[in-house]
């Protein structure tokens, strides 16, 4: 059970395996709102019922296949905390969308183990969201939004002091929300590709490159196109006894200067930190354990 000023919801959720190798995830919520605006046109009363379905089904000792399908209210909870499962099936049914903003999400995988140190996976998702807006004096305006986010992977940890993985996303956004963006159609894909090394003694190292490419058609009707490659690379030593790591790092390595749309559009009071970085950034982080 979960409450907070406007939002009270209670959840259930079950496994089942109906048969060898597979589980099943059935669950449901009830969720209500009660919001009371500072204009009367402003309040916001609404219950919902969320369903919960999900499904792993180990088609082999080394094939997995997965699916699900579920529906959320996006509640403003401090900090994002809740205490409801966070995933279904494998998949994330939370997201930094607008508060009181309910979101459906469809999404099947599959996930191969090629030999003991090797996996590889495909992933398609598809969301569709609708969120209230408010304005004094107006009636509550409902936005719409689709997104779409694929993935393709490698793993492969070449031995125990080394390991890479490579990627490839395909992410599209249609249909605008005022005052969030200033886009209605994103296309972006990205290629990256990682290796990590790891010391017996505690040190490790990681380097990343990354190829994006971007298509937005922003709200005045033009297009516009970004293309660029970024080199990040940082260093660390994890503490004895687990007490803790020091990280040093450097992102966009070569300084290459792009302009990067944002896709994320969490609300304005808290912003999305961007994933990518027009110019070279050093930072460094002492994470203690006690």
């Amino acid at each position: 059970m979960s409450f907070d000023l406007t939002h009270l919801s209670g959840y259930v959720y079950a496994d089942f395996k109906p048969s060898g190798g597979i589980v099943a995830t059935i669950g449901g919520e009830i969720h209500a709102i009660d919001r009371d605006g500072a204009d009367k046109g402003d309040d916001l009363q609404r219950t919902y019922f969320n369903p919960k379905l999900g499904v792993m089904w180990n088609i082999t000792a080394d094939t997995v296949f997965r699916a699900a399908w579920s529906k959320y209210v996006k509640s403003p909870f401090l900090s994002e905390q809740t205490i409801e499962p966070t995933h279904v099936s494998g998949f994330n049914q939370f997201f930094k969308d607008e508060p009181n903003s309910r979101a459906d999400r469809y999404a099947v995988a599959i996930d191969q183990q090629v030999n003991p140190g090797m996996m590889t996976g495909l992933e398609l998702s598809w969301r569709d969201v609708t969120t209230p807006r408010f304005f004094a004096g107006q009636p509550i305006e409902m936005h719409e939004h689709t997104e779409e986010a694929h993935r393709m992977y490698c793993a492969w940890a070449v031995n125990p002091r080394v390991a890479t993985t490579v990627e490839f996303f395909c992410e599209r956004f249609r249909g605008s929300i005022a005052g969030l963006r200033d886009f209605d159609r994103l296309d972006w894909y990205r290629l990256p590709w990682t290796v990590n090394y790891f010391h017996p003694t505690g040190w490790f190292a990681e380097a990343a490159l990354t190829y994006s490419l971007q298509r937005a058609e922003v709200l005045a009707g033009s297009t516009r196109r970004e293309e660029f490659l970024t080199v990040d690379l940082q260093t660390g030593y994890r503490l004895p006894g687990r007490y803790g790591l020091i990280h040093l790092g450097v992102k966009n390595l070569f300084d290459s200067d792009f302009v990067f749309q944002n896709p994320g559009f969490s609300r304005l009071q808290e912003p999305d930190v961007s994933q990518f970085v027009p110019e070279r950034v050093v930072f460094g982080q002492v994470t203690l354990a006690f």
